[in-house]
């Protein structure tokens, strides 16, 4: 598998009530990524360092429910 790969920082364009502003993007995409473990759906989140950006998986986990005393689930 591929460890690094390349991609452009992109130009878009987000349009105002008064005035038309130019946002940096990164754009993610590719069956790699599932590979990687990055399912559709999933959270993740973004450490931000200067010149480095991490980006993980939020493991979530759904709470666990305890039945009360004669209750079923």
């Amino acid at each position: 598998m591929i460890r690094f790969r390349k991609l452009k920082i992109l130009t878009k364009y987000r349009t105002r009530k008064y005035d038309e502003t130019k946002i940096p993007e990164i754009r993610l995409e590719g069956k790699w990524l599932e590979a990687l473990g990055f399912k559709q759906g999933q959270t993740v989140k973004i450490k931000q360092q200067k010149n480095k950006l991490t980006i993980t998986v939020v493991n979530e986990q759904k709470p666990v429910r305890h039945a009360a005393a004669g209750e079923r689930f």
